[in-house]
């Protein structure tokens, strides 16, 4: 007796479910662009019977609906966006770059099984796509050691966007000794002679976690920056003084003291 009332509960629960489902997919035919939005918003609610038609809606015309379906996606899990990896690859080229940054995110949720992905992404012709994709392998940290090369290669692109170089410097730093490789080109990036201090300290402190016995020229960046800017330099100088680094707020100390009569 007690199965029997357990499976007509399951029943109802499931017949439910699908009247639920025949009244979103009457909203995702709709013409107007704000009820097939939120008809995607309530698939996320809906659990794995829903992505069939999340996977429908990633291919709307309206940027806000794909949006809202890769969120349910997301929602719903793990499971879910393994289901929907070819559909979220493709997304990754789409027309909206906030759609592409999504994409890139929610396959990121994968974790180390989206690394293969992520590393060639590093490559997408997007800066936000490049960046997003950079970011994402340095949070996975001694995961992603095998992303270390395609790191390396953002750093050394001829063509490099700052920022992309940056987060790249960024996340080899957070591979540690797994990034051994790149400590080279870091080393360059101190000694590149320009004013962009924010890169050149951003590589020194990369060579810090990756080899704690080394021992940046923090010093000579500071000075560099010095010379290149001089009296506009006092601002950041004063930042770096609460800089993580002792070398470094040593350095916009000294630095301080002989530009600024007022410092103490």
């Amino acid at each position: 007796m007690q199965y029997k009332i357990i499976s007509e509960k399951k029943e109802q629960i499931s017949s439910k479910e699908d009247r639920e489902l025949s009244v979103i997919r009457a909203r995702m035919a709709d013409r107007d662009d704000r009820i097939r939005e939120n008809a995607a918003k309530a698939l996320r609610n809906m659990g794995m019977a829903a992505l069939p038609d999340l996977l429908i809606l990633c291919s709307d015309y309206s940027g806000s609906v794909r949006s809202s379906a890769i969120s349910a996606i997301k929602h719903i899990g793990t499971a879910a966006i393994k289901g929907a990896v070819r559909e979220l690859r493709m997304m990754c080229n789409d027309m909206e770059w906030t759609i592409r940054w999504k994409a890139v995110e929610t396959i990121a949720k994968l974790g180390p099984e989206s690394i293969a992905d992520l590393c060639a992404l590093t490559e997408h012709n997007c800066l936000k796509v490049r960046t997003k994709a950079i970011d994402e392998l340095g949070y996975m940290e001694p995961n992603a050691k095998d992303a270390v090369p395609y790191l390396i290669e953002q750093i050394d692109r001829s063509d490099h966007h700052r920022d992309s170089c940056i987060a790249a410097v960024w996340a080899v730093g957070n591979m540690e000794s797994d990034a051994k490789d790149a400590l080279p080109r870091l080393y360059d990036l101190c000694n590149q002679k320009d004013e962009d201090i924010e890169l050149h300290l951003a590589a020194a402190d990369a060579i810090m976690k990756i080899d704690p016995n080394a021992k940046p020229p923090y010093s000579d960046i500071v000075a560099r920056h010095v010379t290149y800017e001089g009296q506009k330099a006092i601002p950041i100088l004063r930042e770096l003084l609460e800089h993580e680094n002792a070398s470094v707020r040593l350095a916009a100390k000294d630095a301080l003291a002989k530009m600024d009569p007022t410092f103490r």
